[in-house]
């Protein structure tokens, strides 16, 4: 009885350490998310502002080309 009393304590003792563990991993996990979903949305925000100077250039340049073509006609 008493041997089976303490090899319960002891896996008793290793579940909470395990879920203790895997609290940590949980809380890591969720960082690690958050980090990268910040990331993402940096990622976007330059992506997103990239496009738009790009569009402006190209719009610049193409109203250049067609001035360039109406005045040489």
């Amino acid at each position: 009885d008493e041997r089976l009393a303490e090899h319960r304590k002891e896996m008793n003792e290793r579940f909470a350490k395990i879920e203790e563990r895997l609290a940590k991993s949980d809380e890591r996990f969720v960082s690690l998310i958050e980090k990268m979903d910040e990331r993402l949305a940096e990622h976007r925000k330059e992506m997103n502002e990239r496009f738009l100077e790009l569009r402006k250039e190209m719009n610049e340049q193409f109203a250049e080309l067609i001035e360039k073509l109406t005045v040489t006609h």
